[in-house]
């Protein structure tokens, strides 16, 4: 009977809940063979395939239960879940290509605007990322005032204070940054952007403390919510504009990781260092980004200039020598 059915849809959402996606899909199986395919099952079939990664399979499921109801906000709203994570936006980090993003932005604003609205902490949080990501400065604002109204985390108000940073309101962004603060004092991103901050707002004590407390915490260049330049490279771009280099170096060597360094990074460290002279330290930095194998062919051949014009000034013939090499093999390789 009636009991027998809906113990079936207890136990596949307790498997979903485990991402044990065959369990799931096979109590959703035997429920639609004993009652036929209803909105339950289908719903249970996609949040299993979603939490098994599989996403065409999910996002077949929610197509045949929007087929019988174009209006079902949580079906859309789950759209827009396995978009978002089929095209690596959890990974995605500064300085690198963007994903797409339309769909996924399409299906999270439909489903919260639809007459049975659909909107819950995680959808505005990855929202409010896509629009970040994609310079959409005002609609992240939006979507992150309305995260910190329903539900506010350090997390929220750290998304608020980027939207208000980037879009030029930098009090607001101090605001957002200070009850971020509040609730959870120990976040490292939130102290890195009040560095930004109080730069921009000429605190520049205040901007040295909280560059102090930033590293102290562990920040690093895996961030929440990633925009065109990560969080210490614009920490260090703004002691550096300043002419506090030494300052601006603890910063930019924060975000060099030794196993996969980011461009933009290194470029950055190596342009601080040949200002303070460190020119040796400063071409082992250019020659990371030869090494990376994240960097474009476009970067690859300004850091080998960098190396050579830098070997150069050191007297270093064979540095000069190899390099040249290495960046004549660069441009006459084929395409």
């Amino acid at each position: 009977g009636g009991g027998a059915a809906s113990a079936y849809l207890v136990a596949g959402e307790y498997a979903a809940s485990l991402n044990a996606t065959p369990l799931c899909v096979r109590a959703a199986s035997v429920e639609a063979a004993k009652r036929g395919p209803t909105q339950a099952t289908r719903m249970l079939l996609a949040r299993g395939y979603l939490a098994g990664r599989e996403f065409e399979a999910c996002r077949e499921a929610l197509s045949e239960a929007l087929v019988v109801d174009k209006r079902l906000s949580e079906a859309m709203n789950m759209k827009a879940h396995s978009f978002f994570m089929e095209l690596g936006w959890p990974n995605h980090r500064s300085g690198q290509p963007l994903p797409a993003s339309a769909e996924a932005i399409g299906l999270f604003v439909k489903a919260s605007e639809a007459r049975v609205p659909f909107n819950d902490a995680l959808s505005r949080l990855r929202l409010g990322k896509l629009y970040l990501a994609t310079r959409r400065w005002y609609d992240a604002k939006a979507v992150f005032l309305e995260a910190c109204r329903l539900e506010p985390s350090t997390t929220t108000w750290l998304g608020l204070a980027e939207a208000c940073l980037h879009g030029g309101e930098v009090d607001q962004a101090e605001e957002a940054l200070a009850e971020g603060n509040i609730l959870d004092p120990k976040n490292a991103e939130v102290w890195g952007v009040l560095t930004i901050v109080c730069m921009l707002l000429d605190k520049v004590k205040d901007a040295e403390a909280s560059l102090k407390q930033a590293l102290t915490l562990g920040l690093s260049i895996k961030e929440t919510f990633p925009v065109d330049r990560f969080i210490l490279e614009q920490m260090g771009n703004q002691f550096r504009n300043r002419g506090m280099y030494q300052l601006a170096l603890q910063a930019y060597r924060r975000g060099i990781l030794p196993k996969s360094p980011a461009p933009a990074m290194c470029d950055a460290l190596a342009g601080c260092l040949v200002r303070v002279n460190e020119l040796q330290e400063a071409v082992a930095t250019y020659a990371l980004i030869v090494e990376s194998g994240n960097a474009t062919l476009q970067e690859k051949e300004e850091a080998l200039t960098s190396c050579v014009e830098l070997s150069r000034q050191l007297k270093r013939e064979a540095d000069v020598d190899k390099y040249g090499r290495m960046l004549h093999s660069l441009r006459t390789a084929p395409p």
